[in-house]
């Protein structure tokens, strides 16, 4: 039987390929050993094993499937990574070739060791930063690692007016909380980000150059901060009533509605911050809830 070991590194994104000899008892590193090989292909350039895992099961087996015995397959990295070339080898055309087992070596999870390694990066970056100050090839690389540590992927939606940027947001949410139509109907720029409660939703603004923070549930708005007796929080809440909005997306939606209809009340008076914050829970049917 032909044994064949997969060693991964996902973090410096690099795979070895090595075959057991039985005679010397050895491992024998493919690529250096077996000048014909399709494995060696990669050789010099960083890879990442599930864009490969087609790719390098299919060459195994191309190169030392024999018809007979099955290829053993051993493989050390990561379990998510284990998990991806574990699905491939159960399949009617491959299972019948190969073997797959897991290493006595294993890897942890990048998602299992992020928090450990955001504490420490939080530790040392502000003494690597008084230290290396005037360094700004330094200072860069240290925030790119600070973005990269974030758990937010920002994705930005622009477009002309009337394009549908409303109604694909609102696809990918799952609700309707942006207003949509034929005309120009959304006159700021929204961020929005998922609440870590599924009963809780926030809208965030500046109005009159004053902060106000609008908290919604299923049963009413509230004015966390800012003066709720300001005419726009009172013609908000009015406008929640008299529209008997029962669920917080609806009221969301009213709000923001109402933010851009003071915005097309006169183009040259800007009282609404141009960023409105929206926090709101995803549908778990939808696209962006069942990621």
């Amino acid at each position: 039987m032909t044994t064949i070991k997969i060693v991964s590194n996902p973090y410096n994104k690099s795979i070895g390929f090595y075959r057991y000899d039985v005679q010397s008892d050895t491992w024998e590193d493919i690529k250096q050993n077996s000048i014909n090989s399709r494995l060696r292909e990669n050789d010099d350039e960083k890879i990442f094993l599930p864009f490969k895992v087609n790719e390098i099961v299919d060459t195994i087996i191309s190169e030392y499937y024999t018809g007979n015995d099955k290829i053993k397959i051993i493989f050390e990295g990561t379990a998510d990574e284990y998990n991806e070339l574990d699905k491939l080898c159960n399949e009617e055309s491959i299972a019948d070739k190969v073997s797959l087992s897991y290493s006595n070596r294993v890897l942890e999870n990048a998602r299992h060791i992020l928090v450990y390694t955001k504490q420490i990066f939080n530790k040392v970056q502000p003494l690597i930063k008084d230290i290396v100050r005037d360094d700004r090839s330094i200072t860069k690389g240290l925030e790119k690692v600070s973005d990269a540590l974030k758990d937010i992927i920002p994705i930005c939606i622009f477009g002309n007016y009337s394009a549908g940027k409303s109604t694909f947001i609102n696809s990918l949410v799952g609700y309707e909380i942006l207003p949509s139509g034929g005309d120009p109907v959304t006159a700021k720029i929204f961020e929005i980000s998922r609440s870590n409660q599924p009963d809780r939703a926030k809208v965030t603004f500046t109005y009159l150059n004053e902060q106000f923070e609008l908290l919604f549930d299923e049963k009413e708005c509230r004015v966390l901060v800012g003066d709720k007796n300001k005419d726009l929080i009172q013609e908000i809440l009015g406008e929640i009533e008299s529209k008997h909005a029962d669920c917080l997306f609806k009221m969301v939606n009213v709000t923001i509605d109402i933010l851009n209809f003071y915005e097309r009340k006169d183009r040259n008076n800007i009282v609404i911050s141009n960023v409105v914050k929206i926090e709101i829970p995803f549908c778990e049917n939808g696209k962006l809830g069942q990621s």
